[in-house]
């Protein structure tokens, strides 16, 4: 870790550290320290599973509410899983990418100035707004459910466990990908400059620097790629089946609140993963849309046409993939395409329990209305 000296990086790792998502010490060794704490967070989920089930065991449900609650129970156990299988197999390979970039950081310095202080000042307010969103929604979602519906805190600290944990997780997805999109901005600067020929580097350097960062930018992506797929099959799950109940009961304003919340805030999850994946993508498409300009400077530089021609196809062909397991690129369109299935689903779900009146009768039972309180009392 001591080669990891700028503050970008330095906040990332600290941050991934605390929140139990880092037991790697080197791209070789494991801190022992960092993945017992990571035990011990779960040996304290599976705690909090029994407890919850055990708790519950005598408690009748209708055959409805039982789907529900343990789909949402799995897709958390998932979820979860899935950010610890990252931290124990992928740590090293995230920590030998930060310091690959600490490594870029230092051989573009010479050709372009990086503002260490803004990125550190963007990470510090991003990190703020993170943690102010999270309270206000837990707090709401806290009152509604434990003080109003008498839900059960064992109960909500099983969905809540793993959604704090993921939620932090993503966050450390965000930062890291926010700082290799910076990079692709400094590599733009770059090429602006040698087209203008006011550049310290030449084209066959700037080339292997933007081939260098697009595969640091493919290996980040590779380490996240199963915390965003089961994060993306956590999203659908729950906004599927939390506007199936709020279609199918009656909800008063309270109810309708929670519901909203709750939604929301896992939309804003996968809204805030595919931003930051256009941001880079969007970066490197300008990057390769300016490629073509090379040769309009044939003859002004050292670089031969061959080279040129060596240098623009390279740009063009080698672009990161960023693709979520080799299945799916993140981009506004998977919003779309999600839209549409979740629609499609409620029309198939509300169609064929049309002629089961009463799972659309609300509950008298003096709760919210909410989800989990109407799945899991």
């Amino acid at each position: 870790m001591s080669l990891i000296v700028t503050h970008p990086f330095t906040l990332v790792v600290t941050v991934a550290k605390i929140f139990g998502l880092l037991s790697a010490k080197t791209p070789s060794k494991t801190n022992w320290r960092l993945f017992l704490y990571s035990l011990v967070l779960v040996v304290l989920y599976v705690a909090i599973l029994v407890l919850r089930f055990l708790g519950n065991q005598e408690k009748t449900e209708q055959s409805l509410s039982k789907v529900v609650t343990y789909l949402h129970v799995l897709c958390y156990v998932a979820v979860f899983s899935a950010n610890i299988c990252s931290n124990w197999f992928n740590s090293k390979s995230f920590i030998r990418g930060l310091i690959r970039l600490e490594f870029f950081d230092y051989q573009i310095k010479p050709a372009v100035e990086i503002d260490y202080n803004n990125m550190k000042k963007r990470f510090y307010a991003s990190f703020g707004v993170f943690w102010v969103i999270f309270f206000v929604v837990a707090t709401v979602d806290f009152v509604g459910e434990i003080v109003l519906a008498k839900l059960d805190l064992i109960t909500w600290i099983s969905f809540y466990f793993p959604f704090f944990y993921n939620s932090f997780g993503l966050f450390i997805i965000y930062s890291t990908l926010f700082l290799v999109s910076e990079r692709f901005s400094c590599l733009e600067a770059i090429l602006i400059k040698i087209l203008r020929e006011e550049s310290l580097l030449d084209l066959k350097q700037f080339t292997l620097l933007f081939l260098e960062l697009n595969e640091i930018c493919n290996s980040m992506v590779a380490n996240f790629s199963l915390q965003i797929a089961t994060t993306f099959l956590m999203v659908f799950v729950i906004v599927t089946t939390n506007l199936y109940l709020m279609l199918k009961m009656h909800l008063n304003t309270i109810q309708f609140v929670l519901n909203v919340n709750f939604f929301l805030v896992h939309f804003g999850q996968i809204v805030l993963i595919i931003f930051v994946f256009y941001s880079v993508n969007k970066k490197i498409r300008e990057i390769v849309s300016l490629s073509p300009r090379i040769f309009s400077v044939n003859g002004k530089t050292k670089t031969s046409l061959k080279e040129q021609i060596e240098c623009y196809f390279l740009m063009k062909e080698n672009r990161a993939h960023l693709s979520v397991l080799g299945m799916f690129h993140l981009d506004p369109s998977v919003l779309l395409s999600m839209g549409a299935s979740i629609v499609s689903y409620l029309i198939i779900l509300i169609q064929f329990t049309d002629n089961m009146p009463n799972l659309s009768k609300p509950r008298h039972d003096g709760g919210t209305g909410s989800m989990r309180s109407s799945v899991n009392r």
